[in-house]
């Protein structure tokens, strides 16, 4: 279609604005790839919450998948166990049984993040570890999602997203989802070991070059203040300490 042809055309426009701003060519979703795939190594059992259509990592122990979404998780051709139920009722598994758990751009979609953090911790297995990377509720994009009716979100999405609005448009909630907060909510039950920070989201805007040139500015100022709350999405990785 002509619309998808313009717009294709606007993200390359916005995209090769990319290389006057180093921030862009930093992913901390390689990162967390590569921290869960490190982890998977020593692991006896790994379950990915929101698995959808596909784990982000390779995983190199048995697994288990897991989502809310059926027709998602059915085209999830990894090999794992595939389980399909709400993680807001908890998770099905007994106490001290999984070695890892693992979960992408999932905790913003949690409306209880505690009673998850909970569960996670009930699970894991002493000296487990939980890696998380999520979007973080200061970004610009965040606030934005939470002041636009969903009835808008959802048309915008389809506008600037065409064939790929149905990965977005999820309910957020943002609960517990900066730095601060979820330090807070781990330290009841879990250590963390670390936790990083980045601020490219611009892409979410990059159907209008100008627009997507005032957000990464933004963003790289954020980056070089290392205004860590403000950032567009946090990685954590923490374990379990027999107490």
């Amino acid at each position: 279609m002509l619309i998808n042809k313009f717009m294709r055309g606007m993200r390359k426009t916005s995209h090769s604005i990319d290389k006057m701003f180093t921030l862009s060519k930093t992913s901390i979703t390689v990162k967390y790839n590569s921290m869960c795939s490190i982890l998977s190594n020593d692991a006896e059992l790994l379950l990915d919450i929101g698995s959808g259509e596909n784990m982000r990592f390779k995983c190199n122990c048995e697994h288990i998948i897991s989502d809310i979404d059926i027709a998602g998780i059915e085209q999830n051709e990894d090999t794992g166990l595939r389980l399909i139920f709400d993680i807001n009722n908890g998770l099905p598994f007994k106490d001290n049984s999984v070695s890892i758990i693992t979960s992408c751009f999932v905790l913003e979609h949690i409306a209880e993040n505690e009673f998850l953090i909970n569960e996670i911790a009930r699970v894991l297995k002493d000296n487990g570890s939980f890696v998380s990377l999520f979007a973080a509720k200061y970004a610009e994009y965040s606030i934005i999602n939470r002041l636009l009716p969903e009835k808008l979100k959802k048309s915008l999405l389809n506008l600037t997203m065409n064939e790929d609005a149905h990965k977005h448009g999820y309910s957020t909630y943002y609960n517990y989802c900066s730095s601060k907060e979820i330090k807070r909510i781990l330290k009841k039950h879990l250590k963390l070991t670390s936790l990083e920070v980045n601020y490219f989201s611009a892409p979410y805007f990059d159907f209008f070059p100008p627009l997507y040139f005032l957000f990464i500015l933004y963003e790289s100022i954020l980056y070089h203040l290392d205004l860590k709350e403000l950032a567009s999405y946090v990685l954590i990785s923490s374990n379990k300490i027999n107490e």
